[in-house]
């Protein structure tokens, strides 16, 4: 994720430079003034807005017209010789921890932040636990509310005139807190929004209430973001993020694209149908976007849910982080691109090197693509979405495989993708047909035999992930020689 731009917050005088939070605690009362100062200044600034009304577009992607109903298989070249694994002290083995009783996030805390936080505890007069995806995570607050009555401009004016009387405990405890387990769990921009939103749940035990201190934590953090409602009282947060690369509806606001992140499902389709009521100011002059990628493979629950896979010549005991899953399940839904680029979590990519990385080790480029290939073609059934969600257009990211019991062609290839990258270390591009959605690879050296990509693309041979057993550079009849209508490399 993105370095995270803390304006005037004086993060770093805690949990970056080794200062206690006793030393933290006694911070000069002109550097507080400081904070304070400007804090308030955003919130009045705030406070000025005028509320307009803001038509939804919507942000047309790339849509599939059909995808195959049978996947053909290709023609058998040589009848399958299963590769001998090699087992010895070079592969480093992956001990997957047990979590404490219900919870293991104290258990992963560094010692710094963990000591820090017992202080914090000791201070502070309440304790809530956090449900992020079924990970119970520990949260401390002195005393922290606001009303809000309605959903309308002059209420959020009231509610953030309470606030602001909380500004000393923003600074030194809930953000510290907040960005402590960010680093903790490696989480995204899309991550963090969820993160604020359920920790203003678990305080506040209202979902508007939620969606205002969401709002409130994320604009002091210097992300660019705004407050929202439909006529019939629908509130929401709308972020600034790349137009090419988020989600279906938008706002634009002075040129800038703005994707609404109402963190409920049957508000979004409401919120999706209606004209909305925002503001084209920037009270908190915050100037970073949010980014759906991952700088880093994500580690939200350290305990792994076991399911196994099998080829025709293997069996694997696959394993996946079921919280991670639940989270991706939240994102809305963007471009096709996207979750080609999605990591799969620490521990589960922990995990597959141990499956996979046995077959592959001193093998050629072209001999671990190809067992790697193999491994996706047999081992992940695959279905329409329609059969499965009960949605005409559903993409699952490389850890949902793991999961769900069948894939189809842009998830299989988003799998190939992320396992290419990591345990052979070569380029890939992602390749989309109107129907079919699959994957090229560029080897260090050249390869000759095999269908090749388009210019720009010529280096990149065609390795299809969803045509049962085809081998390197072997596309599917119906697309052989037909021109992608997208490719791009795989970030």
């Amino acid at each position: 994720m993105k370095n995270i731009i803390f304006t005037i917050l004086i993060f770093t005088v805690i949990g970056t430079n080794g200062q206690s939070f006793d030393d933290f605690k006694k911070q000069t009362d002109a550097k507080f003034t400081s904070f304070k100062d400007a804090s308030n200044a955003k919130f009045e600034a705030f406070k000025k807005v005028s509320w307009q009304k803001f038509e939804t577009l919507k942000l047309e992607h790339f849509a599939f017209e059909s995808k195959p109903y049978e996947i053909p298989e290709a023609p058998v070249q040589t009848d399958p010789i299963p590769p001998t694994p090699i087992f010895n002290e070079d592969i480093e083995p992956v001990v997957v921890p047990d979590p404490l009783p219900n919870n293991d996030i104290i258990s992963r805390l560094d010692p710094e932040f963990k000591s820090n936080l017992i202080k914090i505890a000791d201070y502070c007069n309440y304790k809530v636990e956090v449900d992020y995806f079924d990970v119970p995570i520990p949260f401390y607050y002195h005393e922290f509310n606001f009303k809000l009555d309605s959903i309308n401009g002059i209420h959020f004016n009231k509610a953030v005139n309470q606030i602001q009387k909380f500004d000393k405990e923003i600074n030194k405890i809930i953000l510290y807190q907040l960005k402590n387990y960010v680093a903790l769990m490696k989480l995204n921009d899309w991550a963090l929004i969820q993160l604020a939103f359920k920790t203003g749940q678990a305080v506040f035990k209202n979902d508007n209430k939620a969606r205002v201190f969401a709002w409130a934590m994320l604009s002091l953090m210097n992300y660019d973001c705004k407050l929202a409602f439909t006529p019939e009282g629908v509130l929401a947060i709308v972020v600034q993020a790349n137009a090419e690369l988020c989600w279906e509806y938008r706002l634009i606001i002075d040129e800038n694209a703005y994707f609404f992140a109402t963190l409920s499902n049957d508000e979004y389709q409401l919120v999706l149908e209606q004209s909305v009521y925002t503001y084209d100011e920037n009270p908190f002059n915050a100037s970073e976007p949010f980014s759906i990628l991952f700088d880093k493979a994500p580690s939200i629950n350290t305990k792994l849910t076991e399911k196994a896979r099998s080829t025709r010549t293997h069996e694997f005991n696959m394993a996946c982080d079921v919280s991670y899953v639940k989270m991706l399940e939240t994102f809305p839904k963007f471009s096709h691109e996207i979750y080609y680029s999605i990591p799969l979590s620490e521990k589960t990519l922990q995990h597959t090197r141990k499956q996979i990385m046995p077959y592959i080790k001193g093998k050629s480029e072209y001999d671990a693509v190809s067992f790697i290939l193999n491994f996706v073609q047999f081992g992940f059934p695959y279905q329409f979405d329609k059969i499965q969600f009960g949605v005409g257009d559903r993409p699952q990211a490389a850890e949902e495989l793991f999961y769900y019991p069948y894939s189809d062609c842009e998830d299989h290839s988003a799998l190939f993708a992320q396992l290419v990258k990591e345990f052979v270390g070569i380029e890939v591009a992602g390749i989309l047909y109107r129907t079919h959605a699959t994957t090229a690879v560029k080897f260090s050296g050249p390869q000759n035999s095999g269908e090749h990509l388009p210019a720009p693309f010529q280096d990149f041979i065609v390795c299809d992930p969803t045509y049962i057993g085809a081998e390197i550079g072997l596309s599917m009849p119906q697309f052989r020689g037909v021109t992608p209508e997208k490719i791009w490399k795989v970030k």
